[in-house]
């Protein structure tokens, strides 16, 4: 059963809101939600909420489009991002507090801007592309729950169709989302009711923005999502330094 509080609600808005930009722009889940999430909650358990809550978003997308995934390319990926989830935790361990979330802020606010740019980037081509980009994307999913962008212009670099590209990360985000929340630490009783709010703002901003699908502009969704992550990890970096 949910119990009214200011908390509950506020994460029910901000991940309504995530669902709304994912929805109908096809990006920036984990973008909005995760900065706003954990000055909300706090650190690990705000990246614990975005990462549950992804996990859902995977597999809900990778039911629609299973044969569109590219297993090989998903693993390539995979390997590294898990390899960097134990060294960016033991970075993250011997950090305080406001450090931990001034490099979230700086993580969410970096992967914005790039994401902004949307142009290639060559250390993304070639063999090492795989390297580079699943090892930042496991990285960033641990300091802020949001694994994209890397994985994304990767998947740019090598012109993938639309659907491939959509399927493929979903392919690799979701273990990876498994694995970085088994070694976050699983939520505990306290997390529940945040939790359960999360759930419901998923369920009203998926059910919301669906009628609009293909009504509004997905340019015009993408940088309202960007300004919105660039002011949450704006505000992550502020509530750092106060």
């Amino acid at each position: 059963m949910l119990s009214l509080s200011g908390t509950g609600l506020l994460v029910a808005l901000v991940v309504a809101a995530g669902s709304v930009c994912q929805v109908l722009s096809g990006v920036g889940f984990a973008l909005v939600v995760s900065p706003l999430v954990i000055v909300t909650l706090g650190h690990d358990p705000g990246v614990r909420t975005v990462l549950i809550l992804s996990v859902v978003l995977n597999l809900a997308v990778l039911i629609r489009m299973p044969g569109q995934v590219r297993p090989k390319d998903a693993l390539s990926l995979l390997i590294p991002a898990a390899l960097a989830i134990p060294l960016m935790i033991a970075v993250k361990d011997r950090l305080s507090g406001p450090a931990i979330d001034v490099g979230a802020g700086l993580a969410i606010l970096a992967a914005t801007a790039v994401t902004a740019a949307g142009r290639r980037l060559p250390f993304f081509e070639g063999r090492s592309g795989a390297v580079v980009a699943g090892g930042l994307s496991g990285s960033l999913n641990v300091l802020a729950g949001a694994a994209g962008p890397p994985v994304a212009l990767f998947a740019a670099a090598r012109r993938w169709p639309p659907a491939q590209t959509s399927a493929t990360l979903q392919a690799y985000s979701l273990p990876l989302n498994l694995l970085t929340l088994i070694a976050l630490g699983l939520p505990d009783t306290a997390d529940l009711g945040e939790m359960a709010w999360s759930a419901v703002g998923l369920g009203v901003g998926t059910a919301v923005s669906l009628p609009f699908v293909h009504r509004v502009p997905p340019a015009v969704v993408r940088w309202i999502t960007l300004l919105i992550a660039a002011v949450g990890g704006t505000l992550l970096l502020v509530t750092a330094f106060t």
